[in-house]
């Protein structure tokens, strides 16, 4: 009976809510921890020197706006986590990202770092749920491959794609488009500058032209 009560445990759901694992403390330490990974860029950094001093404030802000969700360790000391954030968008929308790390408990910090997936932006009420099952999924191993984008719309997963995945070693989104955005961006600053560049000197001539010889 003791047995078999145990494994009537043993196959109930895991406890995956971010408050039954950490206290309030151990979330704000842990939201800033991942700040740096999940957040946008403070100005002026890359991602060769967002881990510099300078740039505590910026991620102390950005981490107080992270909602810690779900999270479940590991006995192997693997762990995973899904966090919401803000997304750009006119209406207010979310998007969650899924993924585990590893802690270096010699150094600190984190020995293993992963994001599995990232959802399409969505109001935070509809997209909880989804993000739940998706969670659900990751930590009992099974395919995610459903939810990608190429087999269910914009429903579920935006990243991974046929074009985009995660560098484990950079710990980094890598889309095998990147350098192509990025010339599009070069060139739209450039234009921008030459646009500017000629309205300055138009107004220099306009000056010019209205002073009496």
């Amino acid at each position: 009976m003791t047995l078999f009560l145990a494994l009537l445990v043993g196959c109930g759901p895991k406890p995956i809510e971010i408050e039954q694992h950490l206290d309030e403390g151990a979330r704000t330490e842990l939201m800033y921890e991942l700040s740096r990974y999940l957040c946008h860029l403070p100005p002026g950094a890359d991602h060769t020197t967002k881990f510099d001093p300078v740039h505590d404030s910026h991620y102390q802000t950005k981490a107080n706006e992270l909602l810690p969700w779900f999270y479940y360790p590991e006995a192997n000391g693997k762990t995973f986590f899904l966090v919401c954030r803000i997304a750009p968008s006119i209406k207010e929308k979310y998007v969650a990202t899924g993924g585990f790390f590893v802690r270096n408990t010699e150094t600190g910090g984190f020995k293993e770092y992963a994001e599995v997936f990232r959802t399409w932006k969505d109001e935070k009420a509809m997209l909880r749920p989804k993000a739940e099952m998706l969670f659900q999924s990751m930590i009992n191993g099974r395919d995610l491959s459903q939810y990608y984008t190429e087999n269910a719309g914009t429903e579920y997963i935006e990243f991974p794609d046929s074009e985009t995945y995660y560098d484990s070693e950079k710990r980094l989104w890598v889309s095998q488009r990147e350098n192509l955005l990025q010339e599009m961006k070069d060139e739209a600053a450039r234009t921008l500058k030459e646009a500017g560049d000629a309205v300055r000197e138009a107004r220099k001539e306009t000056v010019l032209d209205s002073i009496p010889n």
